[in-house]
Order: C-alpha cells, then sequence, then structure tokens
C-alpha cells in the first residue's frame, strides 16, 4: 500500500492502477475495516486523478462510512473496557467495606467481651471486700 501511495502522489496513472488491481486481489474475502477503508480511499484518489469525479465520490462516502463504523466499533469497545474497571472498581469496593464492616463486627465483639469480664471482676471485687 505504501508503493500506491508513492505512485499516486507521483500521479503515475498506470502504475496506480496496476498496484490498486494486485491489492484488490490479496484483500479479497478479507473482511477487515481499515483495509475496505484504505481500498475505497485508494480509488477514490485514483478516480480524482483521472477526472472521474462519480466514481471518486462514490468512493469518498464509501470512505466516510467505514471511519463511522471503525469510530463505532472503537466507542463500542472503549465503552465495554470502561465498564468493566468500573465493575471492578465497584467490586472491590464492596470488599473492601465488607473487610471493614468485618473488622468493625471484631471490635465490637471484643468490647462486649471485655466488658463482660470488667462486670466479672468489679463483682468479684466487690465480693472480696464485702467479706
Amino acid at each position: 500500500m505504501q508503493l500506491l501511495d508513492l505512485y499516486l502522489a507521483q500521479q503515475d496513472i498506470p502504475q496506480s492502477k496496476h498496484t490498486l488491481a494486485q491489492i484488490t486481489l490479496l484483500i479479497e474475502g478479507i473482511d477487515n475495516e481499515i483495509l475496505t477503508l484504505k481500498y475505497h480511499r485508494y480509488n477514490a484518489l485514483l478516480f480524482e486523478l483521472t477526472t472521474q469525479l462519480t466514481e471518486a465520490v462514490y468512493h469518498y462516502k464509501k470512505v466516510d462510512s467505514y471511519h463511522e463504523i471503525i469510530q463505532k466499533s472503537y466507542l463500542n469497545e472503549s465503552t465495554i473496557n470502561y465498564m468493566k474497571q468500573v465493575d471492578a472498581l465497584v467490586q472491590r469496593q464492596k470488599l473492601v467495606t465488607s473487610e471493614q464492616n468485618n473488622a468493625i463486627t471484631k471490635a465490637e465483639l471484643k468490647s462486649q467481651r471485655l466488658e463482660k469480664e470488667c462486670g466479672y471482676w468489679a463483682t468479684r471485687l466487690f465480693l472480696c471486700s464485702v467479706y
């Protein structure tokens, strides 16, 4: 494709047509939006050089539609990745909150146990001082 870029930049129409025909054979059957976009862009440039403007406009419209498809695909992937990151953060926050609640519960139980022990010792001390 870089060779085709060079031929188009030099406005070498015969070499551009030949190289584009070879590229067409190579990418035939390949389902890839980026390759298809480039293919239509090269066609548009070639038709523009040969002043076949109707065909050039057709291919430029195809370039625009593939730009849209690629952009939507990228945005969908980005959104999915973002949602996964948010879900992971939410799960992590839930885990942290659960660990904090667990620590609070343990501290409360320890406090209750200490209160009972204090009550036990206070009662014992009271009974010892009375007798």
